[in-house]
């Protein structure tokens, strides 16, 4: 009889060891996939090789340095796909974490896994930049009849800071997937236990349901379709087709190029918009599934964070435009502040009522459980 007593008691401690060590591999695999999606979009944006060669710009020959991110070559992806890819991953991190349907997480995990596998093609060194004479820009640069030719970067690489974000990023992802797909996807008591699916009460979430969609759709309203700067216009313009002026995406440019030297500004002509705007949509889609759950809130504080962050940069590209005009190259005249940023200032202000309404709504279903 004392021979069994330790095989009964390894068998005994081995199972706690198992359940506890299934929760500890799914955080771990959706914080460094968190890590590697985050790092890439702001690395893949960065400059991440200097060049040194010659450029026909006009017909006219000029030796220069330039560094450069991927986005600016005309590469495989184009110049949209590029700027798509660089935020794919961040925009499947809502499905990842989510434990309220096993089916969602399953989604993200294949979406995870298909971005990460086009990153390591993409995001290559030496698939970037083939063995060839010539270089092509894309036309966003504003260099788009320049060609670098004599690359002293395939000769002697000059890797920046962006190239070692990125591939870092790149290898945090990979071993994300892995233990992604070696882990445990969670079923509807482990989703349970960790009230995951505890939803706000009817009188707070009704109401802030119907205040977000308002604020997202104000938000769309003054980032998507009108101005943020005009010039020429007598008063505030109400419809983008009455005047002429820069955009979300335009004065986004200018604050970039003014304020995050460190930053490319090509990253505002679709890589910011499509994460806001798709986030926006994943917001909207969910909320009106009933799907509010603790990871849904978080969510909407952080789309609201950078938001905000991206206003205050395109605020500082309004104050650009207005100021110095002419030596950004703008259309000669009375550049002033627009519709557009107003109404996005004044359409964060109603997301962000709606996310204090339910995430103060939130625990009040969860009181009565935790006394039981």
């Amino acid at each position: 009889m004392s021979e069994i007593q330790p095989t009964s008691t390894s068998t005994a401690t081995a199972a706690p060891q198992t359940s506890t060590r299934r929760p500890r591999l799914w955080l771990a695999s959706r914080v460094l996939a968190t890590a590697g999606a985050v790092l890439f979009a702001i690395g893949a944006w960065m400059p991440w090789f200097a060049v040194t060669g010659h450029a026909t710009v006009n017909g006219l020959a000029q030796d220069f340095r330039y560094e450069f991110a991927p986005g600016a070559i005309d590469g495989p992806l184009g110049f949209f796909g590029w700027s798509v890819l660089t935020v794919a991953g961040v925009l499947s991190l809502p499905l990842l974490w989510s434990r309220s349907r096993p089916i969602l997480q399953l989604i993200g995990a294949f979406a995870f896994f298909a971005w990460t596998s086009l990153i390591l093609l993409v995001g290559n060194y030496a698939f970037l930049l083939a063995p060839k004479s010539t270089l092509t820009l894309v036309p966003e640069t504003g260099l788009s009849q320049s060609q670098i030719v004599a690359l002293d970067a395939l000769a002697d690489p000059r890797r920046l800071s962006g190239f070692v974000l990125g591939e870092l990023a790149i290898g945090i992802s990979v071993f994300a997937m892995v233990l992604i797909f070696i882990g445990p996807m969670p079923h509807g008591e482990q989703g349970a236990s960790t009230g995951a699916p505890t939803l706000p009460s009817a009188r707070f979430r009704i109401p802030g349901m119907g205040i977000l969609t308002t604020g997202i759709v104000l938000w769309a309203l003054g980032t998507l379709v009108l101005p943020w700067a005009s010039v020429g216009c007598p008063g505030v313009v109400l419809l983008a087709a009455q005047c002429s002026g820069l955009n979300y995406s335009g004065v986004l440019r200018l604050g970039i190029s003014s304020t995050a030297l460190a930053f490319d500004p090509l990253a505002a002509v679709y890589t910011i918009p499509t994460l806001l705007a798709a986030g926006a949509l994943l917001m909207l889609i969910t909320t009106w599934w009933g799907q509010i759950t603790p990871t849904f809130c978080l969510w909407v504080t952080l789309w609201l964070a950078a938001a905000a962050l991206f206003i205050a940069l395109g605020t500082a590209g309004v104050r650009d435009a207005t100021t110095n005009a002419a030596r950004l190259g703008l259309p000669a005249g009375t550049w002033q502040p627009d519709s557009g940023g107003t109404l996005t200032v004044v359409a964060l202000a109603v997301v962000a009522v709606a996310t204090g309404v339910l995430w103060y709504g939130l625990p009040r279903r969860r009181r009565p459980s935790g006394a039981a």
